[in-house]
C-alpha cells in the first residue's frame, strides 16, 4: 500500500484461462487512506518528555529505553510462541511504557506513608498504560468494540500490578534486598491474581454445572501470573542494577538498604593485677 499517496483504488484479478472465460477478472475498489504515523509515536515521544523532567536529565535516566524495549519488542514473538491472544501483545506493550512513565516519575509519586505512593502509582500506571494502547491503534480499521473489550485487562492488570509493588514493600518491612523483592513480588502477583480471578471462575462453575475443570483455573491463573511478572521483571533489574532507579525503587517502596553486619570485636585479654 502507498505511504504517500491516498484515495481510490482499484484492484482487479488479471489471468489469462485460455478461451475458458474472461481474462479480466471484476475490479474491487477501496478507498485508501494515508496511515497515521504521529499516533503510534506518541508513547515514544512522552518518554523522551520526562526524559526532559530536570530530575531525569542524566545518563542513568537514559536506561529506561532497556526494559521497555526489551518487552515491547519481545512481546508479540512470545505471545504467539504460547498460543496467546494477539491482542495481549499490545497490552503487555502499553502497561510497559506505564511502567516506565512510573519509574521515571517516581521521585514526585513516593510519598512518606506507602499507601500514599500506592495511590500515586495506580493512577499513573493506568494514564499512561491506557492512553498508549489508545494511540497505538488503527481506528481506521480497527474493531472498536474488540479495542473496549480489551481495555477490561488494563481494568484488573493495573490495580493488580500497583498492589503487589505496595504489598512487596510492606512484607519486606523497609529492608531492599533484591532477592526478596523478586520473591514477595512474585508471591503477591500470585496472590492478587487468585483473588481477582477465583469469584469469575467460581460463577463460571455454577454457570456450566460444573463442566469446567478446576485445571482451567489454575492454568488461566499461572498464565496471568507469569505474565504479570514477566512484564515486570525488566524494571526491577533495572532498579537493581543501576542506582538512580534504586534509589526511586525504594522510595516508592519505602525501603532501605539492608545494613552490613559489622564484623564481631575480639574481647581483649584480661590483664591480671599485680600483687
Amino acid at each position: 500500500m502507498p505511504l504517500t499517496a491516498a484515495g481510490e483504488l482499484k484492484i482487479q484479478a488479471v489471468a489469462d484461462l485460455g478461451g475458458l472465460g474472461d481474462k479480466d477478472g471484476a475490479p474491487v475498489v477501496y478507498h485508501w487512506t494515508l496511515p497515521n504515523l504521529i499516533h503510534p509515536l506518541l508513547p515514544g515521544l512522552a518518554v523522551l518528555a520526562l526524559l526532559l523532567v530536570p530530575r531525569n536529565r542524566c545518563g542513568s535516566a537514559w536506561w529506561i529505553w532497556i526494559p521497555l524495549l526489551a518487552v515491547v519488542f519481545l512481546a508479540p514473538p512470545l505471545v504467539n510462541a504460547f498460543s496467546l491472544p494477539s491482542e495481549l501483545a499490545d497490552v503487555i506493550g502499553a502497561l510497559a511504557y506505564g511502567l516506565a512513565a512510573t519509574w521515571l516519575l517516581a521521585p514526585f509519586l513516593a510519598r512518606r506513608h506507602r499507601f500514599l505512593s500506592f495511590l500515586c502509582i495506580l493512577p499513573t500506571l493506568a494514564a499512561f498504560s491506557v492512553l498508549t494502547y489508545l494511540f497505538k491503534q488503527d481506528w481506521g480499521g480497527v474493531d472498536t468494540d474488540m479495542v473496549f473489550r480489551t481495555l477490561i485487562a488494563f481494568v484488573f492488570g493495573v490495580p493488580v500490578i500497583a498492589f503487589a509493588l505496595f504489598l512487596t514493600g510492606w512484607i519486606c518491612r523497609q529492608r531492599y534486598r533484591p532477592a526478596a523483592v523478586t520473591f514477595w513480588f512474585a508471591v503477591a502477583l500470585l496472590g492478587i491474581w487468585l483473588v481477582v480471578t477465583a469469584p469469575f471462575f467460581v460463577i463460571t462453575m455454577i454457570a456450566s454445572s460444573g463442566e469446567v475443570p478446576w485445571s482451567t483455573l489454575f492454568i488461566f491463573h499461572a498464565i496471568i501470573s507469569g505474565v504479570s511478572f514477566a512484564l515486570t521483571f525488566p524494571f526491577l533489574v533495572l532498579a537493581f542494577a543501576n542506582s538512580l532507579f534504586r534509589d526511586r525503587l525504594k522510595g516508592l517502596l519505602n525501603l532501605e538498604e539492608t545494613p552490613p553486619v559489622p564484623p564481631p570485636v575480639p574481647h581483649a585479654a584480661a590483664t591480671p593485677a599485680c600483687g
